[in-house]
């Protein structure tokens, strides 16, 4: 079987470098987006890697100072006939600089086929070798979405081009008709925090036993019931465990009381109507995923039939990563944050993470800082919005920590806004955050006992 030779345009390549070195000033500036490993031929690569190098250092890219840096690395002689013979015969290859930079267009597309098959090829011997479906459909589609952006032929923005549309978005905000972000469903954090923004990564931080998986979980199904999709991925509960969680609040009946079949005919009926409400609530939930492999792939599926909603991982520390040889816990899953950050601003969608805290929190004393964050490797740094559920309470009064009571979410860190402390209740029989002006106590799960 003749071996078939991978996808790629000599002459477009020697027309790109021809070009460069015949008029670098009017070519170059068309032509910087073009990588070197675009080129196929080697020494179309070696080339335009000194050219670029020359350009870097500011300095006239002719033909001998792309000599001097080829020899410099040592590559001088790896051009047919020397580097000033191959250069002299590829300027005859010159063009004009437009159509030039139709040629790089075209160099790196077929750079991009090259790319798909190297990835085809890397995901047929991973399906060979392994039986991890999600793990490999992951990887494909990872892939797949790396090679769309590399392939983008969007450019850089000049600000003043984007003005007329930023400022007709501040218009509508000011007017009401578009709101800067969506509502956590509690007015004191939404005054500090405009809602949870596209493209931000938010984490909610907290010993166990704060309510931060409660938090996360009420800010997806109130905006669920507002008919803005939310994909929570849960790596602590089962579904039914958070089903019953999520029909506990709007039913005004507590968790344990259903976790333990105490109820009432009133609590039969409240039940009912909550599930009624929550029914067709765009909610998706899984229980199952944790590499961030399946979780990024599922969100992409997600989020390409269901966009404009938001993230919900519970929690940060229990993803999974392909670890590297000798990675410490912590930056592995400073890593799982960065690919987070990054899924978030590509999809423009708020994702939401809740991270645990060490014990460290409790030794201290007080409420929670940002520096207790830095044991979870670089999320304190990727994250934009930071929020700390606080209750001053003793850790060793168990009982008080389980009553409701006043409570604070303190925003730890806010890129690019304020700062400071909502004053909230936590309903703790109901798994609830309220305002703390407007709870209503319900009974406790005490007595129903």
């Amino acid at each position: 079987m003749t071996s078939q030779v991978p996808p790629h345009d000599e002459a477009a390549e020697l027309s790109v470098l021809g070009t460069s070195l015949v008029a670098p000033a009017e070519a170059l500036p068309l032509l910087s987006g073009l990588r070197v490993d675009d080129f196929f031929v080697p020494a179309h690569r070696e080339a335009w890697a000194a050219m670029l190098a020359v350009l870097a250092r500011k300095m006239p890219v002719d033909l001998l100072a792309v000599g001097d840096e080829l020899k410099a690395r040592g590559s001088w002689q790896r051009f047919p006939g020397g580097w000033q013979t191959w250069a002299l015969g590829c300027a005859h290859h010159a063009t004009a600089p437009e159509m030039a930079e139709q040629h790089a267009r075209l160099i790196a597309q077929k750079a991009t086929l090259r790319r798909l098959i190297a990835l085809c090829v890397e995901v047929q011997a991973a399906a060979y070798s392994s039986n991890d479906l999600e793990d490999i459909m992951g990887r494909a589609r990872r892939g797949v979405a790396a090679l769309e952006l590399l392939a983008s032929d969007k450019d850089s923005i000049r600000l003043g081009a984007a003005l007329g549309d930023v400022l007709g978005t501040i218009e509508q905000r000011t007017l009401g008709n578009v709101k800067p972000g969506i509502s956590y469903g509690l007015p004191a954090l939404d005054d500090i925090l405009g809602g949870a923004k596209p493209g931000q990564l938010i984490l909610i931080a907290a010993r166990p036993g704060e309510g931060k998986s409660a938090l996360l979980e009420q800010v997806l199904v109130k905006a669920a019931l507002r008919d803005i999709p939310g994909h929570l991925f849960s790596m602590e509960m089962l579904m039914q465990e958070l089903a019953e969680r999520a029909l506990s609040a709007p039913s005004r009946v507590s968790a344990h009381a259903m976790a333990t079949g105490k109820l009432t005919v009133d609590d039969w009926r409240a039940i009912q109507g909550a599930g009624g409400k929550l029914a067709d609530a765009p909610l998706w939930v899984d229980d199952r995923s944790r590499h961030v492999g399946q979780i990024v792939g599922k969100i992409r599926k997600w989020h390409a039939s269901t966009p404009g909603g938001l993230v919900g991982i519970d929690y940060i520390q229990r993803v999974t990563m392909d670890q590297r040889k000798g990675e410490p816990r912590d930056l592995e899953i400073g890593r799982v944050g960065a690919e987070l950050k990054a899924l978030a601003m590509e999809l423009q969608i708020p994702i939401i993470a809740v991270a645990a805290l060490s014990r460290a929190v409790e030794k201290r004393g007080g409420p929670p800082v940002l520096s207790d964050l830095r044991e979870c490797g670089t999320l304190e740094y990727d994250a934009d919005v930071v929020i700390f559920p606080y209750r001053d309470i003793p850790p060793e009064d168990q009982r008080a920590r389980r009553e409701p009571g006043p409570a604070q979410l303190i925003v730890g860190k806010h890129r690019g806004g304020p700062t400071g402390v909502a004053d909230v209740y936590w309903q703790s029989p109901l798994m609830e955050w309220a305002s703390l002006d407007s709870h209503a106590s319900p009974p406790s799960w005490h007595e129903r006992d």
